[in-house]
């Protein structure tokens, strides 16, 4: 156990001795070496705690430490632009403005009166 004049001096305690009542010190002091025990028999990383005026201490929020040896994915990596898996599957021969106009409506550029402005007109094209 920590004593009292240890736990005053450090900057993590000191706060609480001067929020709480110089009478409830060694309810204070007596919780702090609890919360100190307690941290380190179940390896939290990081604790939320209070500290009332009476001197008594409530954990809100308790973060475990992360296992080591736990899964890690492995690291991404990025193709270069000239890589081929980023080339088409379109044939040559296919024309792209004509697939895209059959494909996506606004690439054919005709618009219905009926639309308001800025939308495409669903039309159907001539495939005969």
């Amino acid at each position: 156990m920590y004593s009292i004049a240890r736990l005053r001096q450090h900057p993590h305690f000191a706060p609480f001795f001067a929020h709480v009542h110089p009478l409830c010190w060694l309810i204070l002091w007596w919780e702090l070496n609890r919360l100190i025990r307690w941290f380190n028999a179940y390896g939290m990383e990081d604790v939320l705690y209070s500290v009332s005026e009476w001197g008594f201490v409530s954990i809100h929020y308790a973060v475990t430490r992360p296992d080591p040896n736990a899964y890690k994915p492995a690291q991404r990596t990025f193709r270069p632009l000239t890589d081929p898996s980023w080339e088409s599957a379109v044939p040559a021969c296919l024309e792209l403005e004509e697939l895209a106009a059959a494909i996506l409506p606004r690439c054919s550029g005709e618009m219905s009166p009926q639309v308001t402005e800025g939308a495409a007109a669903l039309t159907l094209l001539d495939t005969s």
